[in-house]
């Protein structure tokens, strides 16, 4: 993902910008910054979300269950 917004690392480091490219290339890596970060808390956001959604869903029993049985075992089987 981040070779399909601001290109590999190794043409950073080789790329020599002159005055008037220094602007509207920061720009550009900025932007991308920028597409990144929403990216990332748009998934935030999501898991947010899903956590929230999921917690409210969830519900402590009204009848307290006993940890064994009322009924008696039959004899005869």
């Amino acid at each position: 993902m981040q070779g399909m917004l601001i290109g590999s690392r190794k043409d950073l480091l080789t790329m020599s910008l002159t005055p008037p490219e220094v602007v509207p290339t920061t720009r550009k890596l900025q932007s991308a910054l920028v597409k990144i970060m929403m990216l990332l808390e748009g998934y935030l956001l999501l898991q947010l979300k899903w956590e929230d959604m999921y917690l409210t869903q969830l519900k402590e029993s009204k009848k307290k269950k006993k940890h064994y049985s009322t009924t008696q075992p039959k004899l005869d089987r």
